[in-house]
């Protein structure tokens, strides 16, 4: 986006129709001022055009609409692999990313976590990064569960300036698969965390650092449905 959202539309896009923040990639004309303005049919239109022209990464942003339920339906995960596949073939990170969780969504879980590995480890993108971790510490396409490697991978989110990956960590502490002490140190963090997640999400609604599908996957971004077919 070419210019920062201001509080009043940011409060308006949540009250109104976002649910999360949604991450929307560098494309050739600013949607999300479609999206602020409550366009939603138009948003998906202008999507389906830059599409058409070739732009996977809109391409893509359908398919993550499709995997998180914007449409009436309910999430298709087929119709988000068939939107993301090429460019995640072409070593796209969103796309790649997009094609994970249909992968995640279609129960194939260890091409989910090889395609959100790729995102993360060669796209650097910061979303996968966080991902992988959670289903690092559930075991999730991996042998099996391993919470100190889901540390190490949102520390290392944190540090490249994730915004919400530090609260992911102390989530991991208060289960008490660190100890006593890991679990009382995390308490007092809490509220910060609270408060500093209601922050980022108003300020940076659009953003990659602000973005991850661990916390609410099956959580439609949209409060209310885009009004077409996808």
């Amino acid at each position: 986006m070419t210019r920062k959202i201001t509080l009043r539309e940011s409060w308006r896009l949540y009250s109104c129709f976002l649910s999360y923040p949604l991450y929307i990639p560098p494309l050739a004309t600013s949607v999300e001022e479609l999206l602020i303005e409550g366009k939603l049919e138009e948003f998906y239109q202008e999507l389906r055009r830059l599409a058409s022209l070739g732009s996977v990464s809109a391409s893509s942003l359908i398919g993550y609409l499709c995997l998180t339920g914007a449409f009436a339906g309910g999430p298709r995960p087929d119709l988000a692999e068939a939107y993301s596949a090429e460019g995640a073939r072409t070593g796209d990170p969103y796309s790649q990313y997009v094609l994970g969780w249909a992968c995640y969504f279609s129960n194939r879980k260890a091409d989910a976590a090889n395609w959100l590995l790729s995102s993360a480890t060669k796209g650097l993108f910061l979303p996968a990064t966080v991902d992988v971790a959670a289903w690092m510490a559930a075991g999730s396409g991996f042998k099996a569960p391993d919470e100190h490697a889901a540390v190490k991978t949102l520390w290392l989110a944190t540090k490249r300036g994730h915004r919400f990956a530090v609260g992911y960590i102390v989530q991991l502490l208060l289960r008490g698969r660190f100890g006593l002490v890991g679990r009382l140190a995390s308490v007092p963090a809490v509220p910060l965390i609270l408060i500093w997640g209601a922050w980022a999400s108003l300020r940076w609604p659009f953003d990659e650092k602000s973005f991850a599908t661990q916390a609410n996957p099956s959580q439609p971004r949209f409060k209310k449905f885009i009004n077409a077919s996808p």
